[in-house]
């Protein structure tokens, strides 16, 4: 017997402690500490030992866990954090419909972000990003592009602190213009905080290194 994941959950460990995402009821939460104890040992692949079994169906009837007849377990996030960032004043000048494409972006995401639930905003994106047909791995100079573009567009709109707001406005322009990236949420433990931010493998487009590395990854589309 195994335990798989609900499809609405993702989660990571930070700081020693299990952070979940439930996208469905769009929060963030932590296990009581008996019951986190047992979930640890069943992500390092040990056999669920006799006082873990009600520990564990306490996650099934939450709906966070799944039994299966597979000898599968969970998995957290296991997206790597970027190493090299771009840098939006990298060009000197952005085409005036590049901004004005991002700002209307911005607005539409937080449009979206008060009005729609999250879980179905992604579910588009992921929609999108399932179609996409697009090369290896975007250029550079594409990724200047767009990072400047929305550099631009948050000085005229004043989004500098909704960093979902700004990546999932980001990641539906870079899909639009057939640019594969993703969508990152990551957690820190002390004080809670969570955060997002867009990379494109190695590249982080959408934020700085030193901010993004104080975040680990829970959740990646």
């Amino acid at each position: 017997m195994g335990y798989r994941l609900a499809p609405t959950f993702s989660f990571c460990r930070c700081e020693g402690r299990f952070f979940f995402l439930d996208l469905e009821g769009d929060r963030y939460f932590c296990l009581a500490p008996a019951i986190e104890s047992a979930f640890g040992r069943l992500i390092a692949g040990r056999a669920p030992a006799k006082p873990d079994v009600p520990l564990l169906d306490r996650l099934i009837l939450r709906g966070i866990l799944i039994p299966t007849s597979d000898p599968v377990r969970p998995a957290p996030c296991d997206t790597g954090l970027p190493t090299y960032q771009i840098r939006p004043d990298a060009l000197q000048s952005t085409r005036r419909r590049d901004m004005a494409s991002a700002v209307a972006e911005l607005m539409r995401a937080r449009y979206n972000l008060r009005h729609r639930r999250l879980i179905r905003i992604l579910a588009d994106l992921e929609r999108r990003k399932a179609a996409l047909e697009y090369p290896a791995s975007p250029q550079r100079e594409a990724l200047e592009t767009l990072a400047h573009g929305f550099a631009r567009a948050l000085r005229m709109t004043g989004s500098l602190n909704q960093c979902l707001a700004l990546s999932i406005a980001m990641t539906r322009k870079a899909l639009a213009s057939n640019l594969r990236v993703d969508l990152v949420m990551g957690v820190r433990a002390r004080p809670f905080q969570a955060h997002a931010w867009v990379q494109a493998g190695s590249f982080l487009v959408s934020d700085t290194l030193d901010r993004v590395g104080m975040f680990t990854p829970i959740f990646t589309l």
